[in-house]
């Protein structure tokens, strides 16, 4: 029931955005086709390897594209079930800066650095108001408000805990991509994403092993009357390297993959939304790890076409399971160097 609510606000939240739109509709076929950068961030498996939906675009041969990306990500959650236990409370802070080079007209190289802070935050209140406005449950969120506490436990023993504020580089990630298929308005590509164990798995900010992605993704832009819809799927692999939290629990493989659509309103405007899906990444019987997750986003992308210069800001919310954070808001500003 929490989670249809949570679907309903979603819906509401995507609707004001559209209304807010301006009804202007130069040129088709001048916007973005980027999708959001989003991927869990739930405490105990963003620190693997899971990438970000599949971007392909350009940018073209011999041009850069630079990004920005800042996520808050509010987490509350608290469960035990056959002698496991694990409470979430605090919040993530990600900026996550990356590159991407045009190689050639179908090869694509790009890398990830992200900077990871956990702390106890100060969105507790506003969103506990929120949800009380809109009737949702506040169950998981009777703890201490603004405060710190990552913990795992195994049959009263402490498997892992982290209640100090902390800082530092998350794991860094390579990827190489290339274009399979590119007739018209169809896409196909492959893409291969590689993550270094440079975070620091004592503070969350990195796992302790190196993981590989593999996955393959297809796009299709059709044209309407005024405007533009692109929708795309992707289906993928990622193999988890021997990491160092809560290993013995670890598991090899975890499936992913996701559908997307971007509305191209004209040059300026584009509305985003996402479904993305995600296995377990340990053999657990809590949701919040050994789960699958379902993500639902949605976003706004302000351009400025002539600079090559993009705004978007979106809302991320778990749809199935406690396996992703409870709430999520991103910014990103990207910039393409000819």
């Amino acid at each position: 029931m929490i989670h249809f609510c949570k679907l309903r606000v979603v819906r509401l939240v995507a609707l004001v955005i559209a209304a807010s739109a301006p009804v202007v509709y130069p040129t088709i076929g001048q916007a973005s086709e980027r999708p959001l950068a989003v991927r869990s961030l739930s405490p105990f498996t963003q620190i693997f390897g899971l990438p970000f939906y599949p971007d392909q675009t350009g940018p073209a041969q011999g041009e850069w594209a630079l990004s920005a990306g800042l996520d808050l990500v509010n987490h509350a959650d608290l469960s035990e079930k056959d002698g496991e236990a694990i409470e979430l409370d605090g919040e993530s802070y990600v900026l996550n800066l990356g590159a991407k080079l045009g190689l050639s007209p179908r090869w694509r190289v790009g890398l990830e650095l992200p900077i990871i802070h956990h702390g106890g935050g100060f969105m507790d209140a506003a969103i506990e108001g929120w949800h009380d406005l809109l009737g949702l449950s506040n169950s998981d969120r009777e703890g201490p408000r603004d405060e710190l506490l990552f913990s795992y436990t195994e049959n009263g023993e402490v498997v892992y805990l982290l209640d100090d504020s902390t800082t530092g580089i998350g794991d860094i990630r390579v990827w190489s991509s290339y274009t399979l298929v590119e007739s018209g308005p169809s896409r196909v590509s492959l893409r291969a994403t590689l993550k270094l164990p440079t975070g620091d798995a004592d503070d969350l900010t990195g796992s302790g092993g190196t993981d590989l992605a593999f996955d393959v993704a297809a796009s299709h832009s059709f044209a309407l009357d005024k405007s533009r819809l692109l929708v795309s799927a992707y289906a993928g692999l990622l193999v988890l390297g021997d990491g160092d939290v809560i290993e013995r629990r670890q598991e090899d493989l975890v499936p992913y993959g996701g559908v997307g659509a971007v509305w191209e309103l004209n040059p300026h405007w584009d509305l985003l939304a996402q479904l993305q899906m995600q296995g377990a990444y340990f053999d657990s019987r809590l949701d919040e790890l050994g789960g699958s997750g379902t993500q639902l986003s949605v976003g706004v992308r302000y351009m400025w076409p002539s600079s090559g210069t993009e705004l978007v800001v979106s809302l991320v919310e778990d749809l199935v399971s406690d396996t992703t954070p409870d709430f999520t808001v991103g910014f990103e500003l990207r910039k393409l160097l000819r």
